[in-house]
């Protein structure tokens, strides 16, 4: 069972902060029919967030010192597969938590909606953020908390989640027209879901967006590697 860390108990009300936030900059539809993707934001900054703290806190430097990596190397696997391991699988644990929520919220609007095939379309792009989500915090979390203290873990986290946000007023109008979904994690998130919620009318928004959030996950990933050899030198006496 994954132990959540207390602070995590802050990201349980800061979920509904940044689900009103996005809803508010997105101008299109009903808020009662946009109920499934409303569900996924805050399912998954709220119980997401609080998976990808539990697992990732301290986890590279817990299984280094408690010789699980060494065990791992024994029997041929070399250290970087099982981090990669260690990192898709958290990633697999929020996807199935929150894409599972999601589309179970999602199944049952649409049967239930007048609208059916508009109700599928948006469970779909529900369903699509929730998994961008996974994709992207799985490893970014590892990268800020697997191996760092839990100050400086929680701090990094916050500030490439939040302040990018923070400053999106001031960084917008630096970006071609057009391109808020480059802002922010999740302003590129909720690009996700319009994209695939329009039916083709935000296609370069969405690629915009996979893209950022590809690079933000290549860039968690470097990082992670970047500690691998610190993790090891750590476990000698």
């Amino acid at each position: 069972m994954i132990a959540l860390p207390a602070g995590v108990k802050v990201w349980l009300v800061a979920g509904a902060t940044v689900c009103g936030v996005v809803l508010a900059r997105d101008p299109s539809g009903s808020l009662a029919g946009r109920l499934p993707t409303l569900a996924a934001m805050a399912i998954a900054w709220s119980a997401g967030v609080s998976m990808a703290f539990g697992g990732a806190l301290h986890a590279l430097r817990r299984d280094f010192d408690e010789g699980l990596i060494e065990l791992a190397r024994m029997r041929g696997l070399r250290p970087l597969a099982y981090v990669r391991g260690r990192v898709w699988g958290l990633t697999a644990l929020i996807a199935a938590a929150v894409g599972g929520a999601t589309l179970m919220i999602g199944v049952a609007s649409t049967l239930a909606a007048i609208d059916k095939p508009t109700a599928a379309r948006e469970t779909i792009a529900a369903l699509a953020y929730a998994l961008a989500f996974a994709a992207t915090l799985g490893p970014l979390a590892m990268a800020t908390l697997g191996t760092g203290t839990r100050v400086g873990g929680y701090l990094s986290l916050v500030a490439v989640l939040g302040l990018p946000e923070l400053l999106a007023r001031w960084t917008e109008p630096m970006l071609p027209l057009g391109w808020h979904e480059m802002t922010s994690i999740p302003s590129a998130l909720a690009a996700v879901a319009s994209g695939v919620r329009s039916d083709g009318a935000s296609g370069w928004h969405l690629m915009r967006a996979v893209a950022g959030l590809g690079a933000v996950v290549a860039a968690s990933l470097a990082v992670v590697w970047a500690r691998l050899p610190q993790g090891e030198v750590g476990t000698q006496p």
